[in-house]
């Protein structure tokens, strides 16, 4: 039997108060659905970017947001810049970085030799590497490590690059 259009009926032959439940919940529905569809997007960790001469290399963090500490370059995780001797290498962090603070080193046989004793809240620092390395490259290349945020509690972040000796690498 169809329903009668009283004065709560509502086109199609439903009750008013029917036809705005279905609505809810088709909203709540679509609602849901979008919140999963947005906490599948998970945003990508922090890059940095290390140059010299004309070539430069570009890397997602190693670790971010958690504890680093125990983070480490291996050769084959790290990206690898070829490097002149005498020449400037510089270092670009995203914004998140350079609000964190970070700080760069280089780790020589086993060794980190921290590059800047401040921590940097820039998203720039360059440095001239230095002429006395010429001729004197370990077989693996130096290892350039950003720390993000170094705090008695850990990094917030870590990145790694291999410098190689260009000068060899255009001869080989």
């Amino acid at each position: 039997m169809p329903r009668s259009r009283g004065r709560n009926a509502a086109p199609g032959g439903l009750d008013v108060s029917e036809l705005n439940m279905r609505r809810s919940i088709k909203a709540a529905a679509l609602v849901a659905a979008s919140l999963m569809s947005l906490t599948a997007c998970a945003k990508p960790a922090p890059s940095v970017t290390v140059f010299s001469n004309a070539n430069s290399v570009h890397s997602e963090a190693v670790c971010w947001a958690a504890d680093c500490s125990q983070a480490t370059g291996s050769a084959a995780g790290t990206a690898t810049l070829a490097v002149t001797p005498g020449r400037v290498i510089g270092i670009s962090v995203d914004s998140e970085v350079a609000e964190a603070g970070w700080q760069p080193a280089i780790v020589v046989n086993g060794q980190t030799q921290v590059l800047e004793r401040n921590v940097i809240h820039k998203r720039y620092w360059r440095m001239t590497f230095p002429e006395s390395t010429r001729g004197s490259f370990p077989a693996g290349g130096f290892t350039i490590q950003i720390v993000s945020n170094a705090t008695t509690d850990g990094n917030r972040g870590a990145w790694f690059f291999t410098l190689t000796d260009a000068e060899t690498t255009d001869n080989a």
